[in-house]
């Protein structure tokens, strides 16, 4: 049905349907911020990529080889269903040249396959995936991940797992005060998809990244993105961008943070 759709699309449509569904998708967030009396700050804030630069595939490679959802073509979403994405062509442009200097790397949600919890993987899915492609990938640094599903947690070479509740600032604080380490260069959010589990957890963990780190917050929400705005609109010590990433496969949109000193 889907293919018979996009064939009907493509016929009588030229193609415009999805075009003006994501036109749709991004009106949502204007009337969100209008509604909440929130001025959109500055274009710089909103970045719309409309392909992935990169002719680099060595980490959607690393994703196809560990079963990781960043990029791609062999995962799977909580119904099952085959998914591309892309924010491994996005990192790639992002970090591969200077990959050698990272030394501290965390990953919030190391993707559970219990489907009685928020945010799974689906039955698919494959939990420490993605930290076993950081590990790889950065292959200087030492990895570490948290996740509410304490039976996916794990220890291996250079990888290291502890249960973390990200709706809980005493769990949270607890995690940090076990990893002893107060100098990340990446933190990455990819577990509860809300904006109030983003902003609990981020709160504290931005204490722990490295005064050159980045902090990245996955699979932002287009109705969500107002309520980052206003949140950081008046924390000056924050450069933030909001970004889009398009192709013609899917759309995969993610806060990046850095500390301005």
């Amino acid at each position: 049905m889907k293919k018979i759709l996009k064939n009907y699309d493509k016929k009588f449509f030229f193609g415009m349907t999805k075009k003006i569904y994501h036109l749709y998708i991004r009106l949502l967030d204007y009337i969100g911020a209008a509604k909440n009396n929130f001025c959109l700050r500055e274009k710089s804030q909103y970045i719309y990529f409309t392909e992935c630069l990169t002719d680099k595939k060595y980490l959607s490679t690393l994703c196809n080889r560990y079963g990781s959802d960043k990029g791609g073509d062999v995962t799977h979403n909580q119904s099952n269903r085959k998914i591309i994405n892309n924010y491994a062509s996005f990192y790639e442009d992002l970090f591969f040249d200077n990959r050698s200097s990272f030394k501290n790397i965390f990953e919030l949600g190391l993707g559970t396959n219990n489907l009685n919890i928020p945010s799974n993987m689906g039955l698919h899915g494959r939990p420490g995936a993605s930290l076993r492609v950081w590990k790889e990938f950065f292959f200087n640094a030492n990895i570490y991940g948290a996740d509410i599903d304490k039976n996916i947690l794990f220890q291996e070479n250079r990888i290291s797992t502890f249960f973390c509740d990200q709706l809980n600032p005493v769990s949270i604080k607890d995690l940090f005060k076990n990893l002893n380490i107060n100098n990340f260069d990446l933190i990455i959010d990819d577990a509860l998809h809300i904006f109030k589990a983003n902003i609990t957890f981020f709160e504290i963990a931005i204490n722990y990244l490295d005064k050159n780190g980045l902090y990245i917050i996955e699979d932002v929400s287009k109705r969500e993105f107002y309520l980052f705005r206003k949140y950081f609109a008046n924390k000056k010590n924050y450069d933030v961008k909001i970004i889009d990433i398009y192709n013609k496969y899917t759309q995969n949109s993610l806060v990046l943070v850095r500390k301005i000193f």
